[in-house]
């Protein structure tokens, strides 16, 4: 999905669609944007011996 926006727009589009509140307006402010910045964040986890 990397450097692909529209992927990145539909997958934010569609997390926040029923969201109320503000989410359409930020919704239409992403597609506006010039500067739009989409990165991924991963966590790992190790047990302890």
């Amino acid at each position: 999905m990397r450097a692909d926006r529209g992927r990145q727009e539909a997958l934010i589009r569609g997390l926040l669609q029923d969201a109320g509140w503000r989410a359409p307006e930020i919704l239409d402010a992403m597609a506006a944007a010039s500067d739009f910045y989409f990165d991924e964040r991963c966590a790992s986890t190790c047990r302890a011996r």
